[in-house]
């Protein structure tokens, strides 16, 4: 086994920790319900994605109030904001986040009663993904 040198690791990581910053975040191309409620989530730090959200509160969306960590985002940012919704509301999430951000708010969000229906599906997708990967994905309510 070859031993890895200090200064290799910080090189690697560093090319990790920049490639996410030049992916563009895609607009999601599923159809939206036009009498569902439609929600943005989008990381504000990522120049790819506040222009996903700019995009999406430009066709009807509404955002959230952005927490640092995604656990208390989804707790005190978008919860609440469901809460107020009368009941029957069709309500659809579409985020721009890392991998690892998703992955807590795809879980509090099936406590709540959605579930994913655009993300990653592909092997070769789910391979190349790390946990500061920036990609859209999108939430429904389930009936």
């Amino acid at each position: 086994m070859n031993p890895i040198h200090r200064r290799d690791f910080l090189a690697g990581m560093a090319g990790v920790a920049a490639a996410p910053l030049a992916a563009e975040a895609k607009p999601l191309h599923a159809n939206v319900r036009s009498d569902a409620q439609l929600f943005v989530l989008a990381d504000p730090r990522r120049v790819s994605a506040r222009r996903f959200a700019d995009e999406q509160v430009a066709n009807g969306a509404r955002a959230t109030a952005w927490q640092e960590d995604p656990y208390r985002w989804w707790h005190e940012g978008v919860a609440p904001v469901l809460a107020e919704l009368p009941n029957g509301q069709r309500v659809c999430i579409d985020g721009c986040t890392t991998w690892a951000d998703y992955l807590v708010l795809v879980g509090e969000a099936t406590r709540a009663g959605f579930r994913p229906v655009v993300v990653p599906h592909s092997k070769r997708a789910r391979r190349e993904t790390r946990a500061a990967t920036l990609f859209t994905w999108r939430l429904v309510a389930m009936a």
